[in-house]
């Protein structure tokens, strides 16, 4: 009887040592959900903010602005950054983009207000998306460049893309003596 009662005590209190750790990291702030949607959301948040911010740091009579004939204009960045976001949402992941952001026509955007209302409402719906995805939705197969593969492999990509934009859109902006916004 008395190994019952210690055993019975012993549990309690760890039981109550879970229960107090859960409650005191809620509280600080520790015991966020991680997963791969929130971690990516994190992620693709701070990337289109920052994309955003230079969207908006740019001056509307250098979009039309390019380093060199033949590469991309900065209002094309921007705008091809969108356009692929909305691909890999369609072809990879089967969502289709609200009818006011047609990829084909995104590419023919130039004016700055035109080119970064496209541009938020594009990382909107890809937010969106990827809220109503679950982690387990992540795991589904799917077809990216001709293979096979995951859902989660889809949005990695996505965001590898776009981060590569953003770096692009910093040197646009700093040949063009434009500080980024979070640099000042």
């Amino acid at each position: 009887m008395r190994r019952t009662g210690y055993v019975r005590a012993a549990g309690c209190l760890y039981l109550l040592f879970v229960v107090f750790g859960q409650i005191a990291s809620a509280q600080d702030g520790s015991s966020q959900n991680v997963g791969f949607r929130t971690e990516f959301l994190n992620h693709f948040d701070s990337s289109t903010k920052k994309m955003l911010s230079l969207a908006e740091a740019i001056p509307a009579d250098k979009y039309a602005w390019r380093p060199a004939t033949g590469v991309m204009s900065v209002a094309e960045v921007f705008t091809h950054v969108a356009e692929v976001d909305l691909h890999y949402l369609a072809t990879s992941l089967n969502s289709k983009a609200p009818a006011d952001l047609d990829p084909k026509s995104l590419a023919k955007l130039q004016e700055k207000d035109q080119v970064v209302a496209a541009v938020r409402r594009t990382f909107e719906f890809v937010r969106r998306t990827v809220e109503q995805m679950s982690d387990s939705d992540m795991e589904k197969t799917t077809t990216l460049y001709g293979r096979s593969s995951s859902y989660r492999n889809v949005l990695l990509q996505l965001l590898h893309h776009s981060s590569e934009h953003v770096g692009q859109t910093i040197a646009y902006a700093r040949m063009n003596s434009i500080v980024p916004p979070w640099s000042r």
